[in-house]
């Protein structure tokens, strides 16, 4: 009867085997790929060839030895199998990099294990196509999720001798790849936003530069932002810079700020409709339902299904994409201490904020939302669901959490950094978790 160490060294011993023969398929592929591996592999088996027929004079017999026949069956089991065990040998090497062991090794003593104590097995070293400075490091997961890979991010750092610029799922769900730059590698104190920065496809925002590039989001497919972070992290700023880049895009935009509007100067005053109480913003939630109303009828109308296919129908009457930011939701839907009237209120503008979620993607309503206070009753379950792209600056685990869904920004951002952000986009099968500094605008244009 097998004992629980007895089960986990046989399941250990399955795996390694599976993932033998996975590298030596790797190998098989190498070879396929590669004109100089094929000749030496080749060439192994010609020497052998040489070896076979030259066999009699190298051994000292002769065909009418009496024992040649039997000479002759034990060179060639010899020389088969010395052949085969170097052919294994250099498939096996050329399926994986030479430093899986010492790296598969480091894992296993940060604690980044399975159930039965596997740690990830290491498929592939490359470069990565945006940044030569950044290794991409593949692994084959062995079950262990993604969100233990961000919960052990800063370990992951230590033991692999680097600066995870990137995590990210494959698209079997079976693999991980981490972007690792060099650990010396340093945040510039500031990247100021210059027009040039501007990305030229359709309503795609540049929030700022990770260490791989640029990182973008594009509002056709991810409608709503959440931005998280304590009280100096840098995400008014980001705020800012994201709805700068809308309003040039020719995006009407509409700011809530109930801390009186003093973050945003006169520029964005100019530019956009501003609300700074609960009174304000319930008319401009209402102009908001208003809209989505007619959007529909007029799309149900022309037989579109989202806004880009109306504007591509009707050149002369675009409709416009609008942008509802809040600078602090907490501030607008914190229900503690307010008056039964108050409560209505800000009940009202939940429904609003959820129907927004839910149904402004297809009709280019979109929603900016920015939050400080790690508790999540504060924002509508239903609004924060339909949120696919968040991105937190320097925040606790628990705040991080809210935002992210893993406590990688309370890990991964220094308790000073300022602009400093983890994104993690959840859209779609991927996966992934990107630490970037965000641009600001330069001075007067804020």
């Amino acid at each position: 009867m097998y004992s629980n160490f007895d089960k986990r060294q046989e399941l250990a011993r399955q795996t390694q085997t599976v993932q033998t023969f996975r590298r030596i398929r790797r190998g098989i592929g190498a070879v396929r790929n590669s004109r100089a591996k094929l000749i030496i592999l080749a060439s192994l088996w010609i020497m052998a060839g040489i070896i076979w027929l030259t066999r009699h004079p190298m051994m000292g017999y002769g065909p009418d030895t009496p024992l040649a026949p039997v000479l002759d069956a034990l060179t060639v089991v010899v020389l088969l199998l010395l052949t085969a065990a170097l052919s294994l040998a250099l498939l096996w090497a050329w399926g994986g990099p030479w430093q899986a062991g010492q790296v598969q090794d480091n894992l296993l003593r940060i604690g980044l294990v399975n159930a039965v104590g596997e740690p990830p097995t290491l498929l592939s070293v490359t470069v990565n196509p945006g940044n030569p400075k950044v290794r991409d490091y593949t692994f084959y997961t062995c079950g262990i999720p993604v969100s233990a890979w961000l919960d052990c991010a800063d370990k992951i750092q230590s033991a692999l001798n680097g600066s995870i610029a990137d995590i990210s799922y494959g698209e079997d769900n079976q693999t991980v790849t981490l972007s690792l730059a060099p650990p010396a590698t340093k945040w510039p104190e500031r990247i100021v936003w210059y027009d040039r920065n501007v990305s030229l496809e359709n309503f795609v925002l540049t929030l700022g530069e990770s260490q791989l590039g640029p990182v973008t989001v594009d509002l056709r497919t991810n409608a709503h932002i959440l931005l998280g972070g304590v009280t100096g992290s840098g995400k008014t700023v980001l705020l800012k810079v994201l709805l700068r880049q809308a309003i040039d895009k020719g995006a009407r935009v509409y700011i809530a700020d109930f801390k009186g509007g003093v973050d945003f100067k006169s520029w964005f005053r100019e530019n956009c409709c501003m609300s700074y109480d609960m009174d304000t913003t319930l008319k401009t939630l209402a102009e908001w339902e208003n809209e989505l109303d007619r959007r529909k009828t007029l799309l149900r109308d022309s037989n579109c299904s989202n806004i880009d296919e109306y504007n591509a129908m009707f050149t002369e009457t675009k409709l416009h994409r609008w942008a509802f930011a809040c600078d602090e939701i907490a501030m607008m839907l914190d229900k503690t201490g307010q008056s039964k009237e108050q409560k209505e209120k800000i009940d009202k503008a939940s429904a609003v904020l959820s129907l927004l979620a839910c149904q402004g993607r297809s009709f280019g309503l979109h929603l900016i939302l920015a939050t400080q206070r790690p508790d999540a009753n504060v924002m509508p379950a239903q609004v924060r669901s339909n949120i696919d792209y968040r991105v937190c600056g320097r925040a606790d685990s628990i705040l991080s959490s809210i935002i992210i869904d893993s406590t990688a920004a309370a890990e991964l951002i220094p308790k000073n950094a300022k602009g400093l952000f983890m994104l993690n986009d959840s859209s779609g099968r991927d996966t992934s978790a990107t630490v970037f500094k965000s641009y600001i605008l330069p001075d007067g244009a804020n």
